[in-house]
């Protein structure tokens, strides 16, 4: 839009066959992530064994189309195989995650790459401001120090590449998000004090379409940015109904404009925000998203129906770039 501001999605290779879906990734967007490609069970399924096919056929889509690959990720406490949750010892472990976090970063390089996710998804859901905590994980209490050894070995693998921390309700420093969000800003305070490379924090923003404390994103972002830190909104959608239950009764015309327009200020803040460098939703079409899997009722979250038909949210998104 202005030369700064990524508009992507995350893809999944199951669909590339689908003519629809491979024709509008490529035509809508210049960044895509893989969905499920490149992480560790998919990438290292048998311990230092690596398959790097299927996230290769993420990168080559982009660079065949002339898009930017962002790496999602390096060290998770889900979606491991079931060797890396057998392991039992501290040098087991962080010898596991330096090795293959080396080997990933190394394959991919920084030719084509905005950014690695490094960590995701680490902090408890409990954490409060200065009082944060890990998740019990595959990694944590065993390794204590894998954050930065995740951050680490990322940065000597690729001296170039953008290091992020993921997480979700983390988007607003306010609201219902504060007191994680704020364990966030402790957090990668703490980690740049102990000279721990990060470059960004990623915002998944899996919202709701009653979501409206837009402000507090804003706001949270200009605090990031102050400490140096760039933000990507990385798994962005907005559901009709709000978790745990999901329940939406009705979707017409009413929530196709009320969730446009959670989309189109989303937008707008990154686009006002020198901090904020990529706008990227999970998915695009509605036909496929992990909350139908997730909960099995139709939520309607992202830009393009399950006809692959634009939907209003679309277009406030095209109107928001082209204003």
């Amino acid at each position: 839009a202005n030369g700064r501001l990524y508009m992507g999605a995350a893809i999944n290779t199951g669909h590339f066959s689908e003519y629809n879906y491979s024709t509008i990734a490529a035509q809508e967007y210049n960044l895509a992530t893989a969905e499920n490609e490149c992480k560790w069970a998919a990438t290292e399924p048998n311990q230092g064994i690596f398959d790097f096919d299927p996230c290769d056929l993420v990168m080559n889509f982009t660079l065949e189309h002339d898009m930017i690959f962002r790496g999602h990720n390096l060290c998770w406490g889900s979606y491991n195989p079931s060797w890396l949750n057998e392991l039992n010892t501290y040098n087991d472990l962080s010898n596991a995650l330096s090795n293959h976090i080396n080997q990933v970063v190394s394959h991919y390089g920084s030719k084509n790459v905005i950014a690695w996710d490094v960590v995701n998804e680490a902090l408890s859901d409990y954490s409060t401001g200065d009082d944060w905590e890990y998740k019990t994980s595959t990694w944590y209490p065993m390794v204590p120090d894998f954050v930065n050894i995740a951050f680490t070995t990322a940065r000597a693998s690729c001296p170039d590449c953008k290091l992020f921390y993921n997480d979700y309700d983390i988007a607003s420093s306010s609201g219902w998000m504060k007191s994680k969000s704020d364990a966030v800003y402790s957090f990668v305070s703490e980690l740049l004090s102990q000279g721990i490379p990060i470059d960004g924090i990623g915002m998944q923003l899996h919202l709701s379409m009653n979501f409206g404390d837009f402000d507090g994103i804003r706001d949270n972002i200009q605090r990031l940015y102050d400490l140096g830190l760039e933000t990507h909104f990385t798994e962005i959608d907005v559901a009709c109904g709000s978790y745990p239950d999901y329940d939406c009764p009705t979707w017409g015309e009413t929530e196709e404009a009320i969730q446009a327009n959670v989309y189109e200020q989303l937008l707008i803040i990154c686009l006002n925000e020198p901090g904020c460098t990529s706008f990227e939703t999970w998915g695009f079409t509605d036909k496929y998203t992990w909350l139908t899997s997730e909960d099995g009722t139709d939520q309607h979250p992202l830009p393009f129906d399950d006809q692959y038909v634009k939907k209003p949210a679309y277009n406030s998104l095209i109107d928001v770039l082209t204003q």
